[in-house]
């Protein structure tokens, strides 16, 4: 797969109740199928090693979202389009069939914060996450 950022093409194969890893491919066609929490991140950022574990462990306790870690130095595209800035970036995004992806932001290493987005994101997507899932269901 490529590093590209292009809007085509099939989204990356994701497993949920864990952290992916990006190595490439269409991550805007993850949220077709996914409520997705990306962790934008960097191997040399200490406070982004930090904060890992605590991703791990909401990837487990939130098994119905998809968690998915993307190293800007290796994905600078994607860092730009998202608008990263600063490290760690976690971005929750929610798309409903056929509308545009809704985006909350939070910056920084603050396990608190990082836990409260996600809970609010699976909380306010408790009826995307149903129609998601069946529809990955039927398809399979």
């Amino acid at each position: 797969m490529s590093n590209t950022t292009s809007n085509t093409g099939a989204a990356p194969k994701v497993e949920l109740g864990t952290v992916n890893v990006f190595t490439g491919g269409n991550l805007q066609a993850l949220f077709d199928e996914y409520i997705v929490v990306v962790y934008f991140t960097a191997t040399w950022c200490g406070p982004c090693r930090m904060i890992s574990p605590v991703v791990d462990s909401l990837a487990k306790e939130y098994p119905d979202i998809c968690f998915v870690k993307v190293d800007v130095d290796k994905h600078s595209e994607l860092s730009s389009e998202f608008g990263v800035r600063a490290m760690p970036t976690f971005k929750f995004v929610k798309k409903a069939e056929g509308g545009t992806p809704e985006i909350e932001t939070e910056m920084g290493a603050s396990p608190p914060n990082l836990k409260k987005g996600v809970e609010t994101l699976a909380q306010s997507s408790q009826e995307l996450i149903a129609q998601k899932k069946a529809k990955r269901e039927a398809s399979a």
